[in-house]
């Protein structure tokens, strides 16, 4: 029955926290080739640097709305337009994935509660997880919509 159980609520759990990342990096097919012959594959290392180029990105966006109130975006304002719009479209995206995910943990959840799957019983290893992926995706989507709506906003008056 578990031959082949696919990924584990742990690796849903962490697509979601990285978000961004998941879906553009992770599913990226020339990524799965191996470089090294010495154990050390390139998907490990180009997920390793974009997952802390991501955080990065996200500490500095911290840091300049504590300064300035305002997110860390291009001077240049067609590559600050095309990538407020972008962002924004992602956080929807986000915010559709992360309704589904909430949708399904809510209809399946008498089913993940009792269901003993590969990765074990009850609702610790199941619904909570599934709970919490919804609530990854959802909390990506309200900060892209918000902060980059608002720059997009913000700069559009600035015309």
């Amino acid at each position: 029955m578990c031959d082949m159980p696919g990924p584990t609520p742990a690796s849903y759990l962490l697509h979601a926290l990285n978000a961004p990342l998941a879906h553009e990096v992770w599913s990226y097919p020339l990524y799965q080739l191996p470089i090294w012959d010495n154990g050390v594959l390139a998907d490990d290392v180009v997920l390793i640097l974009a997952v802390g180029l991501l955080w990065y990105w996200v500490a500095r966006n911290i840091q300049s709305w504590r300064q300035r109130r305002a997110v860390l975006m291009f001077a240049w304002r067609p590559a600050r337009f095309s990538l407020d719009v972008f962002l924004v479209m992602y956080g929807a995206l986000f915010g559709l994935i992360g309704l589904s995910r909430g949708h399904e943990a809510i209809r399946y959840a008498p089913y993940l509660v009792r269901a003993g799957t590969c990765f074990g019983p009850g609702p610790w290893v199941n619904l909570l997880p599934s709970i919490a992926t919804a609530g990854f995706y959802l909390a990506w989507a309200v900060v892209l919509i918000f902060f980059f709506g608002r720059d997009f906003i913000h700069a559009t008056r600035r015309l």
